[in-house]
Order: C-alpha cells, then structure tokens, then sequence
C-alpha cells in the first residue's frame, strides 16, 4: 500500500493518463480495455473484433505512447495551474 506521500505524484499522473483516454476514439478505448484490462491476447481481440491479427498489433503499438508516455511540459503546466486557481 502507498504512503500518503506519495499519493500526490501518482494521482497526478493518473489524471494525465484518464485524460488522454478521454481523447482516444471508441475504437482506441476499445483496444486498451481490451489488452490492458481485459488482458486478452492480440489473437482473442482479432477474432472478436474479426480484423486482422497484424493491424490490432499495429494500433495497439500506436495508442500506447499516446496514453502512456511522459506526461508532456503543457499537460504539467496545465494540471498545477488548474490545482493553483481550482
């Protein structure tokens, strides 16, 4: 279990994280449920999505760094701004 310490970090890059699925088409949001918290393997969402094994393996290796990379300088900027005026 984490400290209250840490809590404020990892809660901020958790709400970067929630934002950039926000910004992910259905589709997108679809796959990162599908691998990230369904855990199903690329073959299992191919069959059940009935596309191609290659193409799912292909947008899953594009949405990843959009949702996961460094949160970007604006996105910090951003998020201790809204904690400052909010």
């Amino acid at each position: 279990m984490q400290s209250k310490e840490q809590a404020p970090e990892t809660q901020f890059h958790v709400d970067i994280t929630l934002g950039r699925l926000k910004q992910l088409n259905q589709t997108e949001r679809t796959l990162i449920g599908l691998f990230y918290y369904e855990e199903l393997t690329v073959e299992e969402i191919a069959i059940i999505l009935q596309r191609d094994k290659d193409q799912v393996q292909t947008d899953i290796n594009n949405i990843f760094p959009k949702v996961f990379a460094s949160p970007s300088r604006q996105e910090a900027l951003g998020k201790m701004t809204s904690e400052v005026i909010g």
